[in-house]
């Protein structure tokens, strides 16, 4: 970029400048500065000045370290502001006014006003080199335009465009120069863009390096995927064969670059380039679950990873999880009363047999037993399931299984309640205790169009289950089960809005119904907010407190409980039809923090035919993130907008006018990853 005018070794100065943005140490006499107030044009908003300066006021963080004033600092702070306002196309801003007052004992404050001036505007654009066929589409993605502002951003901008489309039509080795000549006294840039295509090119070999262990064919197949042979060269295809790459979940880093041209005969051949990472790998975790309704502590989680399980990039993974889960809660202590332990714990194996038909296909076979406390029922599952996966370029995934599970239901459902009220709030073979057959044949697909799977920021997703329960698969439940998803994200400059629908329907056929195992829950950490963990569904309200003779229900005072104590449980055990839907707007925040504002909404039901849009449930909130390398770290609060009555319709042995304790309005949850 070329300046006319006297202001040339000014300007180069301040650049300069701008690469030494360091604290010096006060001297011993020098005031400290309580606060710097920055009064300027629109063009450069008062925050960016501030984070590009050193100068700065004293924090409102309690005991933060003091600020000194410096004069030689603050001049060279004068010039970075003047060429941040300069490369924003204000080559004539100037500082009006510098003003230095005292504060108090050795105590100063800064108030600097800024005039802008008038701006500098592209006069003329001119574009060299390009070819003919792509200038509509490049001269459309450069963000510099006649008549408007020459901003140095748009500037550099269009030329990075310029090179990537043509790198993306096949230019291998194309490069884009150029100059801006900025006339002061005019006020007007003449801005020249030249480019140099160089040749067009196909891909051509692929070749693989650092690799040890892991099979070079399975690399180079994965990679030509993306690449076909002989198909015209695209820098985003190399991305995607990067992503693709490193997918195989062997690989601590993966490259890809071109290597020497076959000029003659317009190939290019693609470089990976690799380095493996440890095949076994052990995971520990420790933490904590609270929820309205239970408290697991602690919560312990174990995962074993073998990555390359007797070669051929077999991965075996075995996982085990437990917790102490008190009910209803730990904290019930501070009001005297002791809480119910139990234990709730997960173990699971998965096998992955990769390229089972086609590289894109892989069998899984899995084995489980699982023991869950919920404050409705305790549940005993022993499962086991084969199925295959399909991957198409990271982008769409399709799984059909098989599973099937014993599981036994024990707990205040199964037994808190008369037998006619078992059957409708359960099933038959639940309400009795039995161990029941559960199989079904299940599709998954999946469909992600989203720029990044842990914290999206633009695109769509799509997905859809759909489950089918059959006596001669092996269990007991005849069903149909139908669960899509949509989510969508868009950006508005660095906000993310986000939003995300989903609806279920189970359908049962026959006298078994629908098992407690396959109904919808909603409420939580990733679905409505306002709830705790599953506690928003159909649900029935037992006597907390029964005589241990006649079994009828107790008052608090009968049964030795302090008298201010509930004497019901209200108790989830879930619906056949559920809606939900979310939408968050996320705003990023210095320091690696990010502010969320969200509304969400949904309600389940017993039938499909229950659903009533005008009932849904309606929650507000607040959230904070901290973003970290395994994502997002979240503290959401949500408050209900309507708070429905409860249903009493099984509530038939409770004494005359018990009615259960309203379910706080207030919910807080907290988690690790976007809540969608």
């Amino acid at each position: 970029m070329t300046v006319r005018g006297h202001a040339a070794l000014a300007l180069l100065l301040a650049w300069a400048a701008l690469g030494c943005a360091t604290i010096p140490p006060p001297t011993p006499d020098a005031p400290e500065l309580r606060r710097l107030t920055i009064q300027g044009g629109p063009a450069v908003p008062a925050k960016t000045i501030e984070a590009r300066i050193v100068s700065e006021g004293r924090s409102w963080v309690p005991f933060a370290a003091k600020r000194y004033y410096d004069e030689a600092v603050l001049e060279t702070d004068l010039k970075r502001i003047l060429r941040l306002y300069q490369a924003e196309g204000f080559y004539e801003a100037r500082i009006a006014e510098r003003t230095v007052t005292p504060a108090g004992k050795g105590k100063v404050d800064v108030t600097l006003r800024i005039e802008e001036g008038p701006a500098t505007r592209v006069r003329s654009l001119t574009f060299v080199g390009l070819p003919d066929a792509l200038q509509p589409g490049l001269l459309h993605a450069c963000p510099l335009r006649e008549g408007e502002i020459f901003r140095e951003a748009d500037y550099e901008a269009c030329k990075t465009k310029l090179g990537e489309g043509l790198s993306e039509a096949g230019y291998a080795e194309a490069g884009v120069g150029g100059r801006a000549v900025v006339d002061l006294p005019t006020r007007r840039a003449d801005v020249t863009l030249e480019a140099q295509p160089g040749q067009l090119f196909r891909f051509g070999r692929i070749f693989v390096a650092g690799v040890q262990d892991v099979p070079r064919g399975r690399i180079e197949v994965e990679a030509r995927e993306e690449l076909p042979a002989g198909t015209p060269w695209r820098a985003s295809a190399l991305v995607e064969a990067q992503r693709r790459v490193f997918d195989l979940g062997v690989f601590s880093t993966v490259r890809l670059m071109h290597g020497a041209p076959d000029r003659e005969a317009g190939l290019m051949p693609v470089v990976v380039s690799v380095r493996e990472a440890p095949f076994r790998t052990l995971r520990v975790g420790a933490g904590l679950g609270l929820d309205p309704r239970f408290t697991e502590l602690p919560r312990v989680s174990v995962e074993w990873t073998h990555r390359n399980f007797l070669g051929g990039l077999r991965r075996l993974s075995l996982t085990s999880a437990a917790s102490l889960v008190y009910l209803p809660s730990l904290w019930v202590l501070f009001n005297r009363q002791t809480p119910e332990l139990d234990v709730a714990f997960n173990l699971g194996a998965q096998l992955e047999q990769p390229e089972v038909i086609g590289h894109n296909t892989s069998l899984t076979l899995n084995l489980g037993v699982e023991r869950g406390v919920d404050a409705a029922f305790r549940y005993v599952d022993a499962h086991a399931g084969v199925g295959f996966v399909y991957r198409w370029r990271r982008r769409f995934e399709f799984v059909p299984s098989y599973q099937f599970s014993l599981f036994k239901l024990s707990g205040a459902a199964a037994s808190a309640v008369t037998a006619t009220s078992q059957e409708a709030v359960l099933d038959a073979c639940a309400a009795a205790g039995q161990i029941c057959r559960l199989a079904y044949l299940e599709q998954r697909v999946a469909y992600d169009l989203r720029d990044n799977p842990v914290e999206p920021t633009r695109g769509a997703y799509f997905a859809l289950s759909l489950q089918e329960g059959w006596k001669y698969l092996g269990g007991g439940y005849d069903y149909v089960r139908l669960l899509p998803e949509i989510r969508y994200y868009v950006p508005l400059g660095p906000v993310v809005v986000a939003a995300r629908v989903q609806a279920g329907a189970l359908k049962s056929f026959g006298s078994a119904g629908s098992s407690v195992l396959t109904r919808f829950f909603l409420g939580g950490r990733t679905s409505e907010r306002g709830f705790g963990n599953r506690q928003l569904a159909p649900s029935f309200v037992a006597c907390r407190y029964r005589d241990p003779k006649t079994q009828a229900c107790q008052n608090a005072q009968q049964a030795g409980k302090d008298p201010g104590t509930d004497i019901t449980d209200v108790l989830p055990v879930g619906g056949n039809a559920m809606v939900g839907a979310n939408l968050e707007v996320r705003i990023p925040l210095p320091a690696s923090f990010g502010l969320v504002t969200f509304v969400d909404a949904g309600e389940v039901t017993p039938e499909l035919t229950d659903l009533d849009f005008q009932k849904l449930n309606f929650a507000v909130g607040l959230g904070v993130r901290y973003r970290t390398l395994f994502g997002p770290i979240r503290l959401d609060v949500a408050w209900r907008v309507n708070n429905p009555p409860l249903d009493l319709t099984f509530a038939t042995d409770l004494p005359a006018g018990a009615q259960p304790a309203p379910i706080s309005r207030f919910a807080v949850q907290f988690s690790i990853g976007e809540a969608f």
